[in-house]
């Protein structure tokens, strides 16, 4: 027989307490960025607009009637997509465990597992959950990086603003959090391996 997933035991989990409280602070998140989002991009096709019309008298580019609609499409889209996969039982898609819990013992267990120190059985659930999500941070090493390199290519090849320097500083500070990520992932795994549950 084969062993369960991971997203199968996220779903296996979902009648819990902690994990539905976990659901509920999450669509709270979700429902606030999205309501956010919705009072932001009016606010700013409406400044685009103005400086677009103050510098062209022949009225507002088209391109921006399209481009601040296509944002605003694209947002409802990922969050309804967000929520379909959740219900289909994605696990990426699934909150956090330690969303449901207080944040006192999300810092203790997180502590537990950048130590490589059991948790309590109570704990052990989110736990797993937890230490399953750092080991599969990886991805950021290099996904930073990226998303980081042409802005760094236009700032040495281009003029210098005062944005382009609080983007630099903020990319530099990404890079120096690294290595920091790489020891989390570490530490991670080897929690999973010596006190994580088989099923995780």
């Amino acid at each position: 027989m084969r062993p369960p997933s991971p997203s199968m035991i996220i779903v296996g989990m979902a009648d819990t307490d902690v994990a539905q409280l976990a659901r509920r602070r999450q669509n709270f998140w979700w429902l606030f960025l999205l309501v956010l989002c919705v009072l932001l991009l009016p606010l700013a096709l409406v400044t685009g607009v103005l400086i677009a019309g103050s510098k062209d008298d022949e009225g507002v580019p088209l391109f921006l009637w399209i481009l601040g609609g296509a944002q605003f499409l694209t947002l409802l889209l990922v969050v309804a997509g967000l929520f379909w996969l959740r219900r289909r039982g994605v696990g990426w898609a699934q909150p956090p465990l330690s969303m449901g819990v207080d944040r006192q013992r999300r810092k203790a267990i997180f502590r537990s597992i950048r130590a490589v120190e059991p948790v309590p059985q109570a704990d052990q659930e989110v736990a797993d959950d937890l230490a399953r999500r750092m080991s599969r941070q990886r991805w950021l090493a290099l996904y930073l990086p990226l998303i980081s390199l042409p802005a760094l290519i236009g700032f040495i090849a281009g003029d210098r603003d005062t944005l382009d320097w609080l983007a630099v500083i903020a990319f530099l500070f990404m890079y120096a959090s690294l290595p920091f990520l790489l020891r989390d992932v570490r530490r991670a795994r080897r929690w999973r391996e010596q006190y994580g549950s088989p099923e995780s």
